[in-house]
């Protein structure tokens, strides 16, 4: 069905390219064939017009030279062929099928529609405009939109009816995936974007298939429930902590584990280095470890002060280690180690009795964020200065997940209160509140280009957004307006 409307495609791209235009063929038996080709009455084709009159209309397109290599005679034949079983089709059937097309396949199907004219079995324009809009946010955000497909786009009718379904759509999710189990506790997508691996509050990680929606494999090896997970730069590697007291380093193609033995209570945290060498961990016995991953060796140990970490991130250096902590004044701060000398360099601290969840460097590590559990709120923190720049209340109820975008002017933050929401760094204000699924928000993650948005939440939901498509709520006029290629680079980096 696919080839079938590739052809189709591809032979009213010969028709246009070979200047046919809808007044020369309005009265004309080509633009009927046509007509009640794409209907799917393949009779009256036959009844009306002989093969051999089709073909020749096709051998016509023939005139340009960069197409000689096509067999427009096996065209025509294949497409008589397929024509019965088409005529049969539901729209579901067609949808999928327009799903699978490559996107310049749907731009000459939406001209194909536009040219001819036709409306009769299938809202054909709304079926193309639906798959190109899905098509388009996920090429664009792969940056492959070459000048081909940019100027293909630029069709005025085609971009208008885009740019509405983009923004209709902007706040839906590419993906959505359902786990069975109950707790979900935290997801992260591969680095090319086709994978992604998630802990919930069973004693698997699993690993989906984004473009299939499903499990394709399962890691298994731990006895106690999954508190932690971590992925190395690369995605061939990910560790796992548990409430079994081990850490579990993964081989993703090989689903072998070495296990990291040395703590004695639950797992409260894991971490790579940026440059995948060292693991760190935390755990309920508030001491802190770092391993070799290459080894598994454990090559460096130190105890967290006052409290167990909660939450860790590493500098950009790869040496310095952010924990959560509690100063001798029982107010919340995050402890800054040396990883190889396991001392502390320096400890930022809170104006109030309050333990902290999660914290995140920025790409570049000049800025550290914490939320503060028990007002809800955000603390920024100059990293070279130890000076605070911003403090704001950013939910209503316990802040699970935080995190900064590439450029760290936006901060996501996922919440008990069941909301996600994105954050203007230097100002505190929120842009964008998202609703979860179910009753509360437990991660968020940006892909490492910085162009998708993964959430993982309560019973079983895991969500992945284009992330600026997410941003257009302020800017709809200015948006509508926009050349396609704007338009399409705004959804892909924000500007």
């Amino acid at each position: 069905m696919k080839k079938l409307l590739f052809n189709l495609s591809l032979l009213t791209y010969f028709l246009l390219q070979n200047s046919y235009s809808i007044e020369k063929v309005s009265n004309n038996k080509e633009r009927e064939m046509m007509v009640l080709l794409f209907n799917g009455n393949k009779q009256k084709v036959v009844d009306k017009w002989s093969k051999n009159y089709f073909k020749r209309i096709l051998n016509q397109c023939r005139s340009r030279d960069n197409y000689q290599e096509i067999d427009l005679e096996d065209i025509t034949l294949e497409l008589f062929e397929q024509l019965d079983s088409f005529i049969e089709l539901s729209t579901a059937k067609i949808t999928e099928i327009l799903d699978s097309c490559k996107l310049l396949e749907l731009v000459n199907l939406f001209k194909a529609a536009d040219f001819l004219d036709f409306q009769v079995r299938f809202n054909w324009q709304e079926l193309i405009i639906n798959a190109l809009q899905k098509k388009i946010v996920k090429t664009s955000a792969q940056s492959v939109l070459n000048d081909e497909l940019l100027s293909a786009l630029n069709n005025e009718k085609l971009s208008n009816l885009l740019l509405k379904k983009l923004w209709e759509q902007k706040d839906q999710p590419l993906v959505t995936l359902y786990d069975s189990a109950w707790v979900v506790k935290s997801a992260v997508l591969s680095p090319d974007g086709l994978s992604l691996l998630t802990i919930s509050s069973d004693v698997q990680a699993r690993l989906w298939d984004v473009q299939t929606r499903e499990c394709v494999k399962k890691f298994e090896g731990h006895t106690g429930s999954l508190n932690a997970l971590a992925m190395n730069s690369h995605g061939q590697y990910f560790v796992t902590g548990s409430d079994d007291a081990t850490v579990r380093l993964w081989d993703i193609k090989k689903e072998k584990s070495v296990i990291l033995q040395g703590h004695t209570d639950p797992i409260t945290a894991v971490v790579f280095s940026p440059d995948g060498q060292n693991i760190a961990t935390a755990a309920r016995d508030q001491n802190i470890k770092i391993w070799n991953s290459k080894t598994g060796r454990c090559v460096q140990s130190f105890k967290n002060p006052n409290i167990f970490a909660q939450s860790m991130a590493f500098h950009q250096d790869g040496f310095l280690l952010a924990t959560t902590s509690l100063a001798a004044s029982c107010n919340g701060a995050v402890t800054l180690w040396n990883i190889k000398t396991g001392k502390i360099i320096r400890t930022l601290e809170i104006d109030e009795h309050s333990s902290l969840g999660p914290i995140n460097f920025n790409a570049d590590s000049s800025l550290l964020v914490a939320a503060v559990k028990e007002s809800n709120s955000l603390q920024i923190w100059n990293v070279a200065t130890g000076e605070k720049i911003k403090n704001f209340k950013a939910h209503a109820d316990e802040i699970f997940s935080v995190i900064f975008n590439k450029d760290a002017s936006l901060l996501v933050t996922a919440s008990k209160d069941g909301t996600i929401k994105i954050w203007q760094t230097n100002t505190g204000n929120c842009l964008k509140t998202l609703k979860a699924e179910s009753a509360l928000a437990r991660s968020v993650t940006i892909s490492q280009d910085g162009l998708l948005l993964t959430t993982a939440e309560g019973n079983g939901v895991f969500r992945i957004f284009n992330f600026y498509g997410l941003l257009l709520d302020t800017q709809k006029r200015q948006f509508l307006s926009l050349p396609i290629e704007k338009a399409l680079s705004f959804i892909k980096t924000g500007r």
